[in-house]
């Protein structure tokens, strides 16, 4: 048996996630953990591949574009679990899930959505440490309960069933609408030294450093993983974040993001 687990990861709370489940997923010969936007660019024998795992943030109420692309090449006949992290409520993300596999008439065998800290600072700066922690030990418990489920190729869907599902469905579609351009509000302060983190840590390459200053090239999944990561703070969104305190997975190192 052999199993791969693919995550999207901004600020390290996927892929957090994803090293919890590999600890606890048994009866597997070998596990692998590969970020989607290197699978998206590796050849990937899916032959040789008995169960695939996806863990992705929620991005307006939605999936990043990027999970649903890469959901795309994954074969039939695989077992298929996902877990889904948000901060605040999930919102149609296991159904958008389920119906990219059901359209290509394959079939999503297990997921669950799990809360973790907020790390969208548009929204709110970064909880306290007492909060994080609490939230990502709440994480891992789950994690564990998840794995049962897997161990034993067991199927459940655990969807979040809210009378506002439909308004999240228009609310990601608005995302995807203006994906190209989510990137025209980042700037950068004084503080800017060129040193090029920003560059590094993109997923999906959208950055480029120019005269000593990051310029975004309008490919942008807004996981905010150069604002949240750059070590000056001097990256900013619009006139929102200037003061609000940034966030990164505390058991995640930047190096582990930018190898993938």
């Amino acid at each position: 048996m052999v199993a791969k687990i693919f995550y999207f990861s901004g600020t390290g709370n996927s892929l957090y996630l994803a090293k919890q489940m590999k600890r606890e997923i048994s009866n597997i010969e070998s596990i692998e953990i590969i970020s989607i936007q290197r699978a998206m660019n590796t050849y990937i024998d899916w032959n040789d591949i008995d169960v695939i795992g996806i863990f992705s943030p929620v991005y307006k109420a939605g999936l990043p574009n990027i999970v649903e692309q890469f959901c795309n090449r994954i074969p039939n006949n695989k077992y298929i679990f996902a877990v889904i992290n948000y901060a605040i409520v999930p919102g149609s993300s296991v159904g958008v899930l389920q119906k990219l596999f059901k359209e290509r008439n394959s079939k999503l065998d297990l997921a669950f959505t799990i809360r973790m800290p907020n790390n969208y600072i548009m929204l709110s700066g970064s909880p306290n440490e007492n909060s994080q922690k609490r939230l990502l030990d709440r994480g891992s418990k789950k994690i564990k309960k998840i794995s049962i489920y897997i161990n034993n190729r067991k199927s459940k869907i655990r969807r979040f069933h809210n009378p506002f599902n439909f308004i999240f469905s228009l609310f990601n579609r608005v995302y995807k609408k203006e994906s190209a351009s989510l990137d025209r509000h980042f700037w950068v302060d004084e503080k800017c030294n060129g040193c090029g983190v920003c560059e590094d840590i993109c997923l999906i390459k959208n950055i480029m450093i120019r005269n000593d200053r990051p310029m975004w090239n309008h490919n942008c999944e807004q996981c905010l993983s150069c604002l949240q990561w750059c070590p000056k703070k001097s990256i900013q969104y619009g006139k929102v974040t200037k003061n609000r305190e940034r966030y990164k997975n505390p058991y995640i190192k930047l190096s582990e993001l930018i190898d993938g």
